[in-house]
């Protein structure tokens, strides 16, 4: 016996392939997230300490001043930084929409 969350998992899945964002919802959280870059010998921390919580079906507003890393907490969030140190926790939990 499906319980309902499966039920609606596979109908949406027998019908033509649906978008991930309506089958899924994502959380992320954040906790003490550092990014951090070399520059010759000197390394310059470009975020220090984020701890943040993103949820589902929630309006979120990044604002600063120009040269805060308002886009690059997005690109480490997103996986788009190809160099560069990045600590700290950094989770998405995927789970099913409830409809």
């Amino acid at each position: 016996m499906l319980n309902d969350v499966e039920e609606s998992f596979i109908s949406h899945t027998m019908k033509e392939e649906p978008k991930y964002s309506e089958v899924f919802e994502v959380k992320l959280e954040t906790k003490d997230l550092n990014f951090s870059v070399e520059d010759g010998d000197e390394t310059i921390e470009i975020l220090k300490g984020i701890t943040s919580q993103f949820y589902p079906g929630s309006l979120l507003a990044l604002m600063g001043p120009s040269g805060a890393g308002k886009t690059t907490l997005l690109n480490v969030l997103g996986g788009y930084l190809a160099n560069g140190d990045i600590s700290g926790f950094l989770a998405d939990f995927c789970f099913p929409k409830m409809s």
